[in-house]
């Protein structure tokens, strides 16, 4: 499983369909590599059921697909937490995750200039 600190992320929407298209989503720069897109996440009907991920063999890149209704809480994630990672494997099933470090009980939110 390869393990991806998340720089960056868009999303667009579709007048068309009047729902969200897709996001996509790049690695953290470093000193020594530019950002990486990551993954692409499609929105699908909550109803839909979600098809398998397509995973790239060296674990590098994903395309993925979440329900319509977690839109909201990923991108609160990604607003609001730091930092978050997108894990990858290929093998032995294709999975994909996104998430943040364990963080301590009752932490909170820390206000800036505090």
């Amino acid at each position: 499983m390869a393990s991806f600190k998340v720089g960056s992320y868009m999303y667009t929407f579709d007048a068309r369909a009047g729902a969200v298209e897709a996001m996509v989503l790049w690695s953290a720069p470093s000193a020594n590599a530019a950002p990486q897109k990551l993954a692409r996440i499609a929105f699908i009907d909550d109803a839909a059921p979600v098809p398998e991920p397509v995973v790239a063999a060296n674990s590098s890149y994903a395309e993925v697909s979440f329900k319509r209704s977690a839109l909201a809480g990923l991108v609160d994630m990604l607003r609001n937490e730091n930092p978050v990672f997108l894990s990858i494997a290929a093998a032995p099933f294709k999975t994909v995750k996104i998430g943040t470090e364990a963080e301590a009980v009752g932490e909170g939110e820390s206000e800036s200039g505090q």
